[in-house]
């Protein structure tokens, strides 16, 4: 079955149905629209009530595909279709242009002097005509049974069948209680609104009174808390409802999806495949799994969870973004582009897939594809430091890349020249140059100072937005040093260093900037850092200059570390240093001994844990 889980926060409701009369298709698009409220405003909550039966009741029908009700509502809002004054044939052709929806689904309601007066209308998005048009009155508590009668006349034209299994699911109420079905449909109304949580909650424990029974009022209290962050409410919530009901799935999602936000991978794990156990199509639960699948198990199986995720429910923008991060980890960056692109169309405002987008196309050198990805994001989100600090990278390599151009074109154009019996001619021959002057200006590159300009505005950006981004502050001191800015290049190669002491790449750069200046005391401190942290830097050439007196750094190094851990055989720092050079040096005995020392004193140091590890099977292949 394919089907769209929305219902409201951690979405969960789903799909329906249908298209042209009287023709058997299977997996029709179907997009629900609100049913317009023609009456008095205090029954605004049965037209989110009507909308909600819909789709939980349609998203069981394996034959239908329910267009995703966020991603409906963007589309609607970029694309200016208003629908205030009803579908039209224009309008239904439009909306099906966009979305690929086959058949929309809306109607209208009033309800005075305790009866309801209901009209339910399906129309085909080829044509804008209508393949149905039923009006119902009774009492509002007979909203279940019309909806009921609509969606079997409805089958019944376009010849569809159902299972015993959702046949049940088609009878089914929601519950036994109208009053509870108002309280309940009231709840979500103030969740548009933006109430306070209580007032929300309030509504949703009304309900329960009326129908302890109501499991979607249960569950979605839950996701309520969920919402508000109150994680630890919100998987009580679930375990009560498991507890009452073992068969509810979306409690499992629900308490799965909680064990994923505090990092229990293993526990969510298995809450996402019970859910599969109780309902093997519900795509938000393989789209979960092809996350978790992703950090922790096999990109592999990511890929796979996803897929199916996608297949059930291709109209869900964040499916398709982490379909496409994990194609990147793979290396697919072709593949990840065509991904990352759905999601965009789907969710043009989807900033994180437009900069994952940029950083596709950038992998593949596609650099001015790269450049207008990472401006849509910054024009989107201005205050996402990581766009600004990726436009700026593109912007270089977009000029390093025009300069190899330039250089390639100047090759040939000294190359095609006549040669005559006594050397060159004044008279050029035909040359694969000629009817391509027009392409070689504009392939010119501009000025490199207005492109380093343009990458210190963007990486400046960058650090305003987020402070502790240390790549910004480097990439920002090697393009002052490429300006021949020495003092800039040092100020941010420090500014750097104190957001990560550790970055070698930054000691590294500034030594050497110390060196070109002649100040060789605090360059060579600055060598011994890098021994220190990433000492595979002097591994093969460890001796300095002439103006060091050709000292060998990784020697004195180690020897200052050796020295201090006579003095204190405890001294965590020594003992790494000690290891990592050892390392480097290729003697994995005594690294083995220095870093079972480290562990010894902190049993929690993952690195050291996994150094020795990998020092150890390097031993075992001696």
């Amino acid at each position: 079955m394919r089907n769209v889980r929305l219902a409201t926060f951690v979405a969960l409701l789903a799909g329906i149905f249908l298209t042209s009369a009287g023709i058997c298709q299977s997996d029709r698009t179907i997009g629900i629209l609100r049913f317009r409220n023609e009456g008095a405003s205090r029954y605004d909550w049965m037209g989110y009530g009507i909308d909600q039966i819909l789709y939980t009741k349609l998203a069981e029908i394996s034959s239908l595909t329910v267009y995703e009700k966020q991603t409906l509502k963007t589309i609607l809002s970029q694309s200016e279709i208003d629908l205030s004054g009803g579908i039209d044939p224009r309008k239904a052709f439009s909306i099906g242009k966009a979305t690929g929806i086959e058949v929309l689904i809306l109607g209208n309601y009033r309800v005075e002097n305790a009866q309801l007066a209901m009209g339910v209308r399906m129309v085909s998005t080829y044509t804008g005509a209508s393949i149905l048009e039923e009006s119902y009155s009774g009492a509002p508590e007979e909203v279940f049974a019309f909806l009921e009668k609509a969606v079997r006349k409805g089958f019944e034209i376009m010849q569809i069948t159902l299972s015993p299994a959702e046949e049940a699911i088609l009878r089914k109420k929601p519950t036994h209680s109208i009053s509870a079905f108002e309280s309940y449909c009231k709840a979500f109304l103030e969740i548009e609104h933006d109430s306070p949580l209580e007032v929300i909650a309030g509504y949703f424990h009304q309900a329960l009174q009326e129908d302890p029974e109501f499991w979607e009022a249960q569950y979605n209290l839950g996701n309520l808390y969920y919402e508000h962050r109150s994680y630890e409410k919100a998987l009580q919530q679930f375990n009560s409802v498991i507890e009452k009901n073992r068969t509810f799935y979306k409690a499992y999602y629900g308490r799965g999806v909680i064990y994923y936000l505090d990092k229990e991978y293993p526990k969510s794990l298995e809450e996402f495949r019970k859910t599969l156990e109780l309902n093997p199509e519900h795509d938000r639960s393989h789209y979960y799994l092809g996350i978790l699948y992703t950090r922790i198990d096999s990109l592999k199986k990511g890929i796979q969870s996803l897929e199916k995720s996608i297949e059930l429910n291709p109209n869900y923008a964040p499916a398709h973004y982490q379909k496409g991060l994990a194609e990147m980890k793979r290396g697919w960056f072709k593949a990840a582009i065509t991904s990352l692109s759905k999601a965009t169309d789907l969710d043009p405002d989807y900033y994180q897939a437009h900069n994952a987008l940029g950083e596709a196309y950038y992998a593949l050198n596609l650099f001015e594809e790269a450049i207008i990805e990472f401006r849509k994001v910054i024009k989107l989100r201005p205050t996402f430091a990581t766009a600004h600090f990726n436009l700026g990278n593109a912007i270089y390599r977009r000029g390093a890349l025009a300069e190899i151009v330039d250089a390639f074109w100047s090759l040939l154009e000294v190359q095609y020249v006549p040669q005559g019996s006594n050397g060159p001619t004044s008279v050029p021959l035909s040359t694969p140059l000629q009817g391509l002057e027009d392409l070689r200006e504009k392939s010119r590159i501009q000025d490199p100072q207005e492109i380093y300009r343009t990458m210190i505005g963007a990486y400046r950006t960058a650090l305003q937005y987020d402070e502790r981004f240390y790549e910004a502050s480097y990439n920002l001191a090697l393009t002052y040093e490429n300006l021949s800015q020495p003092d800039s290049a040092e100020y941010f190669y420090k500014k750097a260093i104190s957001q990560k002491p550790d970055l070698s790449q930054a000691h590294m750069r500034l030594g050497k900037l110390y060196d070109s200046q002649g100040k060789y005391e605090p360059a060579l401190e600055e060598f011994k850092i890098v021994v220190k942290i990433e000492p595979d830097y002097f591994a093969a050439n460890p001796k300095l200059g002439e103006p060091y007196r050709y000292i060998d750094v990784v020697q004195t190094v180690l020897n200052q570390a050796i020295e201090k851990l006579k003095n204190d055989p405890q001294d965590k720092d020594a003992l790494a240093t000690v290891g990592k050079i050892y390392l480097s040096l290729g003697r994995f005995g005594q690294a083995e001994e220095y870093y079972q020392q480290l562990v010894d004193l902190s049993p929690n140091d993952a690195i050291a844990q996994q150094t020795l590890r990998e020092i150890r099977r390097k031993l075992r292949k001696l």
